[in-house]
């Protein structure tokens, strides 16, 4: 049984097959777990609220790790449906394909804005409302 867990001990993946080297992201642990199996060392645990404990050597759920996610998870919908508002899918395509450089810039660094709102934690809707084309 194979673990790989993120440096703050969240749990990137687990697998009852061995994992390739060159699948293992960098500053990820790898964690073998001989005479396991998957259910026996992550039981019920969801993957989205799975941290491994180090001290006992078993997955268990962090509470807090599931409110930042869902946290995290919304400021990304947010952002999404606010670039959608300005450049909904057909339209980004249009301007990526046919668009001045002027256009792509333009959409380009509106999005990349909504981006980075979206990756900060402290950030307010209001700031979000603020960014525009």
């Amino acid at each position: 049984m194979y673990l790989l867990v993120n440096s703050d001990t969240t749990v990137c993946c687990a697998s009852d097959e061995p994992i390739e080297e060159k699948y293992i992201p960098n500053e990820t642990i790898l964690i073998e777990i001989k005479d396991k199996t998957l259910y026996e060392v992550v039981g019920n645990v969801q993957p989205h609220e799975a941290i491994w404990d180090f001290a006992t050597q078993t997955v268990r759920t962090d509470p807090s790790i599931l409110h930042t996610k869902q946290k995290s998870y919304t400021k990304k919908l947010e952002a999404k449906n606010k670039i959608k508002q300005f450049y909904p899918y057909w339209k980004q395509l249009n301007i990526m394909r046919k668009g001045t450089e002027e256009e792509q810039e333009t959409m380009d660094n509106f999005i990349e804005a909504c981006t980075q709102w979206s990756n900060v934690s402290s950030t307010t809707s209001e700031e979000l409302e603020a960014i525009l084309p």
